[in-house]
């Protein structure tokens, strides 16, 4: 395997616009109204487009943040608890809630772990630990299952390829690999490992091994471009990315609106709660607090590529009250959007940005838990640099992040 070479860039320059259309139909929100703010970006400048949801709903408990667009106008997600399907409707009609535990066509035999879109409107339903995915219409009607050849967490939404990522044994260790399935037979199309040396020569340097916990060599969780690219996410905020997955060549980048970030209280508590031993089917790191609060937070909690080849990724800059998506059109940095609560996954189809929120902790959380729900935005006016303008006599204000 060759070494990949490496350029920083940044970038110095981009027009941002947004105009708002009108929404659908809203379950919550109200003749709402999007907003941008238009500038320029030099440095760190923090200006961004305010988005304001054309719906909401409410959305089950869940380890995870997935969530899948099979169309516009529905979000599925997992309810982890109960081992089901949540597909909810936009415009504020009746739920699909399907799935139970069990061995049967459209039963799930552990906990899903992953939901992914597919084509013609259906979802891809994940159970890694059982090398599993069950296919279905948003109805809740199964339409088949998959043999899967690993443990594999999708990639990018599925056609007849499903993209993933796993982690492979190798020699006296494991590699994250990245690979494509046949979705008909379970057959491995294509497998490669991008090794250590890339985040090496960016800077960054792997976790050393402790405590009898060895982490897999190769980057992880990238983002799949329909044109072959790929991004990872690197340390300080970087992101490496290949215009084509077999390429010798990459870049570096970095969002302009990076900021170092330590973890916040609520960080803390989210993170005691996910580290500690590893089980046989449960990979955990282990426990060591004090590293984990003098580590800069990553850049990145979540990255998803829209119908048009550009990536979105969820920033953990000021992740409470609001969240901030970052999004780039190759390696260059187009612009960003604030939307409100704290995100944990999002998806992106046509015109539509779905985000999966923590609602902020009130008097009604006795428990002291958040409540899970969607907020549905249009984003069929946000533009970027040479992409063609918003329809004439679309309504914009403008914003400031603070």
């Amino acid at each position: 395997m060759c070494k990949c070479n490496f350029r920083l860039v940044s970038a110095l320059f981009v027009f941002l616009a947004l105009g708002s259309t009108p929404g659908g139909q809203s379950s919550q929100p109200s003749g709402s109204e999007s907003g941008a703010l238009s500038g320029t970006y030099f440095g760190l400048q923090d200006q961004l487009a305010e988005l304001t949801p054309v719906a909401s709903a409410r959305a089950p408990l869940s380890f995870g943040g997935d969530i899948a667009l099979p169309t516009e106008g529905i979000a599925c997600v997992i309810e982890s608890y109960d081992n089901r399907i949540h597909c909810i409707p936009r415009d504020g009609g009746g739920t699909a809630v399907f799935g139970r535990r069990g061995q049967g066509p459209g039963e799930f035999p552990s906990q899903p772990s992953s939901i992914i879109r597919g084509p013609g409107g259906t979802i891809g339903v994940v159970v890694t630990g059982r090398r599993r995915m069950s296919v279905f219409e948003p109805s809740g009607d199964w339409v088949f299952d998959v043999r899967l050849p690993s443990r594999l967490r999708p990639s990018a939404p599925f056609d007849s390829v499903l993209p993933g990522q796993d982690i492979n044994r190798a020699g006296e260790g494991w590699e994250n690999r990245h690979l494509d399935v046949d979705v008909q037979t379970g057959d491995i199309l294509w497998e490669k490992t991008f090794p250590n040396d890339m985040a090496a020569e960016a800077g960054c340097r792997m976790p050393e091994v402790t405590e009898g916990f060895a982490y897999p060599e190769g980057l992880e969780d990238p983002a799949r471009l329909s044109s072959g690219g790929m991004f990872f996410g690197l340390c300080d905020g970087q992101m490496f990315y290949l215009a084509d997955r077999d390429d010798d060549f990459g870049t570096v980048l970095r969002s302009p609106l990076y900021t170092t970030e330590y973890p916040s209280a609520s960080d803390v508590e989210r993170y005691l709660e996910n580290c500690g031993p590893a089980s046989r089917l449960v990979m955990r790191e282990p426990c060591r607090l004090e590293e984990f609060r003098s580590t800069p937070e990553d850049y990145g909690v979540h990255y998803c590529v829209d119908d048009r080849d550009r990536l979105w990724v969820l920033t953990n800059r000021d992740r409470e009250e609001f969240s901030h998506l970052d999004v780039f059109v190759g390696p260059e940095f187009a612009g960003s959007v604030r939307v409100r609560h704290r995100a944990v996954g999002f998806d992106v189809l046509g015109s539509t940005l779905a985000v999966l929120v923590d609602r902020p902790v009130g008097p009604s959380d006795p428990d002291g838990y958040p409540d899970r729900g969607i907020d549905w935005y249009d984003i069929g006016g946000l533009r970027f640099g040479s992409d063609p303008a918003p329809a004439e006599g679309a309504a914009a204000r403008s914003a400031s992040a603070r």
